[in-house]
């Protein structure tokens, strides 16, 4: 990866899509979070790029592509690649503690 200069921290209760651009790279701050199982996550700081919301195109659900309710499912998630790790993930927006935007 290039190297990435940090600009400003934002910080905020609550996150949605619209505070992200899509393909930019993002430094984000994950809080301590808690399973359905009721078991504690321990935040952590991930780099990574925002990808487009889930759509019937771009999601899967057990190798299948996803229905219209999953994807609706999926909204409450931002959408991202984690370039480690080489591999998409969905961080959920009550997660999300702040994060800093990456530029080149």
């Amino acid at each position: 990866m290039d190297e990435l200069i940090q600009k400003h921290a934002v910080i905020k209760d609550s996150f949605s899509y619209d505070d992200f651009e899509i393909g930019e790279n993002y430094q984000i701050s994950i809080k301590n979070w808690e399973s359905p199982t009721g078991e504690v996550i321990q935040g952590k700081v991930k780099i990574c790029e925002v990808l487009e919301p889930a759509n019937v195109n771009n999601s899967t659900y057990d190798g299948e592509p996803a229905t219209e309710a999953e994807v609706n499912n999926l909204s409450a998630f931002l959408r991202v690649y984690d370039p480690v790790k080489r591999s998409i993930h969905l961080i959920a927006f009550e997660t999300i503690k702040s994060f800093l935007k990456l530029t080149r």
